[in-house]
């Protein structure tokens, strides 16, 4: 509780943790991508932009759906996000607050 947010105290700490899971969990993404592995398209700008964008759907709760075969992942990065967005909106609260 105290590495992730701070005791609600610290706002760099749970963005930097909700930036670290979102390339985290991209860069599985991208190398999970068995197509491109397959036609060796593994370091197009166009791999690494949908593993991007598929990590960011999945982080954020209001980006839409998780529905495809990495779901389980997906939906762990979803909790992970939601706690982290909570922990810092609660910091900024607590900032506010003083």
């Amino acid at each position: 509780y105290d590495g992730l947010s701070g005791f609600q105290q610290s706002m760099p700490r749970p963005f930097f943790w909700l930036v670290l899971i979102w390339l985290g969990f991209a860069l599985g993404y991208y190398f999970n991508d068995a197509e491109a592995f397959e036609n060796w398209h593994l370091f197009h700008v166009d791999v690494g932009k949908e593993a991007l964008l598929q990590s960011f759907y999945a982080l954020f709760p209001l980006s839409g759906k998780v529905d495809d075969p990495l779901k389980t992942w997906k939906v762990v990065e979803r909790i992970l996000g939601v706690l982290l967005i909570t922990f810092f909106g609660l910091a900024t609260r607590a900032r506010l607050k003083q």
